[in-house]
C-alpha cells in the first residue's frame, strides 16, 4: 500500500540532488579547459584529414607564395600589427575556416599539432596558428623569415600556452600544402610587443618564429621562439608521430574520464530518486524461526538496523522490535522500501542478515544471504531460518 512520503524524505532527496547536481556543476567548471581543449583537438584533427589530401595538390600556390616571398625579401621588413592586438567578428562559418587553412605546425615536445592559418585575426587565433600578416608565407627559401603567432591560456584550447617549454635545440614542424619545413630552435627572447627587430629577415636564411603572449594571464610581453631550417628526417617523423599519439591517448583518457564522470553523477542521482520512491511504498517482513530439528522457537526477538548494520531503525521514540509467536513467525509491519540488516537478539545473538528491497517492481521483502548464510535459511514464500 502506497503512502505519502513524510516531509523528511522530501527535504532529504531535495538535499541529495542539490548536493549532486551542486558537485556535479562544480566538477564540469573545474574540468572545463581539459575536456573542451581535448574535444577541439579531436574535432581539429578529423577536420583536417578531410582537407589534407585538398591542401596537398596546391602547388601552384605555393609556387606563387614563394615568388611574393622574394618581393617581400627585397622590399624590406614590414610586419603587421600585434596579432593579439586586433579583433574581428567571432561570427564566421566553416568556409572562411577552410579558405584561410593551409596546414598545420607540430611541436613534438609540447605534444601540440594544430591548424595553421595564412593570416592573423582574432576569429582564425581562436582555432589555431596563423602567419602573421608582412612576414614571409611558410614556404622555405633562403631570405625567408616567417612569423607564427597563437594564444596562450585560452579555456578551451591549449594551442601555444606550453611554448616556453621549448627549449633551444627542439624541433618543429610546419606542413604547407603537403610539404614539410623542418626547424630547429636556436634562439628564445622576451620582448615587448612593439619590439619587432628580432623578426627582420636575415640574409641568407631561413628562418620561422613562434610567437604567444606571455607572461601567463598578464600577457603583457611576446615570447619568441626562433629557428632555422633543418632537413625533414626519420627521426623527427617519428618524434611527430610519438608526441601525436601521446596527445591522442590523452585526450582520450579525458574525455572517457568525463563521460564515466557523467555516468557516475547520473547514477548517483537515479539511486536518490529510486530510494525515494521505494521508501514511499510500505511492506511487510514475515518470516519462521526454527532449530535445526524443525522445531518452532517461540519468544525469539529481533532488532532491524540500518543497510550498514550500525544504527537501529527507530519508531515512536522507540527501537523496533519484533518477537516469534508459538509457532515461529516473527512479523514487521509497515516498513518503508530499503535495505536492513536483520539481527537475532536472542537466541542465537550472533545471527544476523541482509532484507529489504532493491528493484523497483520488488513487491515483497527479501533476504540476501550470502554463501554461508543460505545453509541455514530456506527461501520461500514465508521464508525460514533453521538454525
Amino acid at each position: 500500500m502506497k503512502k505519502k512520503a513524510p516531509k523528511g524524505s522530501v527535504k532529504r532527496l531535495i538535499g541529495s540532488i542539490m548536493i549532486i547536481l551542486m558537485f556535479a556543476v562544480g566538477s564540469l567548471i573545474a574540468l572545463y579547459p581539459f575536456y573542451i581543449n581535448a574535444l577541439n583537438d579531436f574535432l581539429d584533427e578529423k577536420r583536417l584529414e578531410q582537407v589534407q589530401k585538398e591542401l596537398a595538390t596546391k602547388q601552384d600556390e605555393l609556387e606563387k607564395k614563394r615568388k611574393e616571398n622574394e618581393e617581400l625579401s627585397k622590399g624590406g621588413f614590414a610586419p603587421g600589427n600585434d596579432p593579439f592586438a586586433e579583433e574581428i567578428s567571432d561570427k564566421q562559418d566553416e568556409a572562411y575556416y577552410q579558405e584561410h587553412l593551409i596546414g598545420r605546425i607540430a611541436i613534438p615536445k609540447i605534444e601540440v599539432d594544430i591548424p595553421l592559418f595564412d593570416t592573423t585575426n582574432h576569429f582564425l587565433l581562436n582555432r589555431g596558428a596563423a602567419v602573421l600578416q608582412g612576414t614571409s608565407f611558410p614556404a622555405g627559401g633562403q631570405n625567408t623569415h616567417t612569423v607564427i603567432s597563437a594564444h596562450s591560456g585560452l579555456p578551451d584550447r591549449i594551442l601555444f600556452t606550453d611554448l616556453e617549454k621549448v627549449k633551444k635545440g627542439d624541433q618543429f614542424v610546419l606542413t604547407v600544402y603537403g610539404e614539410k619545413l623542418a626547424y630547429e630552435v636556436n634562439k628564445i627572447e622576451v620582448v615587448l610587443p612593439s619590439e619587432t627587430s628580432s623578426l627582420k629577415i636575415e640574409a641568407g636564411q631561413d628562418l620561422a618564429t613562434l610567437i604567444t603572449c606571455t607572461p601567463y594571464m598578464i600577457n603583457s610581453h611576446r615570447l619568441l621562439v626562433t629557428g632555422h631550417r633543418v632537413p625533414y628526417t626519420d627521426k623527427l617523423e617519428k618524434a611527430v608521430e610519438k608526441g601525436n599519439k601521446a596527445r591522442e591517448q590523452k585526450n582520450i583518457f579525458i574525455l572517457m574520464g568525463t563521460i564515466l564522470l557523467v555516468l557516475l553523477l547520473l547514477y548517483l542521482l537515479y539511486r536518490a530518486i529510486k530510494a525515494f520512491v521505494l521508501k514511499r511504498r510500505r511492506f511487510e517482513l514475515t518470516f519462521i524461526r526454527e532449530n535445526k530439528d524443525s522445531e518452532a522457537i517461540p519468544a525469539a526477538q529481533y532488532i532491524l538496523f540500518n543497510k550498514k548494520g550500525k544504527a537501529p531503525v527507530i519508531r515512536n521514540g522507540d527501537t523496533l522490535k519484533a518477537t516469534a509467536q508459538m509457532d515461529g513467525t516473527v512479523t514487521f509491519e509497515d516498513l518503508p522500501g530499503a535495505l536492513y540488516t536483520l539481527k537475532e537478539i536472542k537466541p542465537d545473538n550472533t545471527l544476523e542478515i541482509k532484507v529489504g528491497v532493491k528493484g523497483w517492481r520488488q513487491k515483497t521483502i527479501r533476504f540476501y544471504p550470502n554463501k554461508k548464510q543460505t545453509k541455514w535459511l530456506i527461501v520461500s514464500d514465508k521464508p525460514i531460518i533453521r538454525k
